[in-house]
């Protein structure tokens, strides 16, 4: 999939992956790996943290990620997911001057 940043800065964006196991995602090149996906799991590159929300808690995630908090780039970013990851949810975040 392809998703346009329209500003002039980066983006750090919040991803929720949903599915099982273990998976990728892969934004403009760039792998982040995940293991033990328990429904669901959240990448929140400005907070540099990776979680489950169960809805009465954040259970941290950290140990179960590898690879860089993606960021999108101004412009046009490749995003793309393998493995137990079924569907993707992006907050953006768009930033402007």
């Amino acid at each position: 999939m392809m998703l346009t940043n329209p500003g002039t800065l980066k983006s750090l964006p919040i991803i929720k992956a949903t599915g099982s196991g273990t998976g990728a995602l892969t934004v403009n090149g760039d792998v982040v790996s995940f293991s033990g996906i328990d429904e669901s799991i959240i990448l929140n590159s400005e907070l540099q943290e990776t979680y489950k929300d169960t809805g009465t808690a954040l259970i941290s995630k950290n140990s179960t990620k590898t690879g860089d908090y993606p960021m999108l780039l101004p412009g046009n970013n490749t995003i793309s997911f393998s493995g137990g990851i079924t569907s993707l949810e992006i907050t953006p975040n768009w930033r402007g001057l």
